[in-house]
């Protein structure tokens, strides 16, 4: 049997086949890092235009601040952090809601907590947190709309259920809005998708086409611009020509009259 052997490479040829194949190493690299490039980009993009695109590709998952055991799956434009920050509240007389203000704060109406000087707090069912009794430390006194707040002690929270408040001089009529609350014998927190009609300034309201239903009154308006409260609902117009607007008490104001 005649045995062949391969020609030896010269130095000259083995240099060139090895910066061939570097060549092609590095093509392959760099297609990959620019495909990276444009997918952050693109997830940039989305998490400051449309973070509710973010929210439904990667739901919520278990974190421990919070006591979720499971992914928590979202409610039409509902972020987790907003869900999770309004709780129900239940009086002797029914049941209304409010949201967190800070980690001892929960914010609402006061012809939600009525006489009462005490109220039981429900947090959402997602969150598996045990209900607890919190103590009204500010009611309004007066029987003016834009004097419906109160407020109430809770013990320490997480700070991740605290809702964060924005700023009602930006907010404009036509702006997108959202009322979330616990409407009566729900215990599922619901949404309310609208628009800013437009503002009564001398009164300290915001008026919108967001549907506000028995029991949501104390619940956030939620600016879907600034993803933050402007506002704390407290119900529908009475005694006016025009249908389907309701109220809310300008955040700015709210925070004026409630103790610091």
């Amino acid at each position: 049997m005649i045995l062949r052997h391969k020609p030896m490479l010269s130095p000259a040829r083995k240099y060139l086949k090895s910066m061939r194949r570097i060549e092609i190493i590095v093509k392959r690299l760099l297609i990959l890092a620019a495909v990276g490039f444009v997918a952050l980009c693109l997830l940039l993009v989305l998490t400051q235009f449309f973070p509710d695109v973010i929210n439904s590709l990667f739901p919520v998952t278990a974190a421990d601040s919070l006591g979720r055991t499971a992914v928590v799956k979202k409610d039409g434009p509902i972020s987790e952090k907003w869900r999770f920050g309004v709780v129900r509240l239940v009086t002797s007389t029914g049941q209304g809601s409010g949201w967190l203000y800070s980690p001892t704060m929960i914010i609402t109406a006061r012809h939600v907590v009525g006489n009462d000087n005490q109220v039981t707090i429900h947090f959402d069912p997602a969150l598996k947190r045990e209900a607890c009794t919190g103590t009204v430390i500010y009611r309004g006194n007066t029987n003016e709309t834009s004097d419906d707040i109160a407020a109430i002690r809770v013990t320490s929270q997480p700070q991740d259920l605290v809702l964060p408040c924005g700023d009602v001089n930006k907010l404009q009529a036509g702006e997108e809005v959202t009322a979330l609350g616990y409407q009566i014998s729900a215990t599922e927190i619901q949404h309310s998708a609208g628009h800013v009609k437009g503002f009564k300034h001398t009164q300290e309201l915001i008026t919108t086409d967001a549907t506000i239903n028995p029991g949501d009154s104390g619940g956030p308006l939620i600016s879907m611009k600034q993803r933050a409260v402007v506002g704390v609902c407290v119900g529908g117009i009475k005694n006016d020509v025009i249908s389907g607007v309701n109220l809310a008490i300008q955040l700015d104001h709210v925070l004026y009259l409630v103790p610091k």
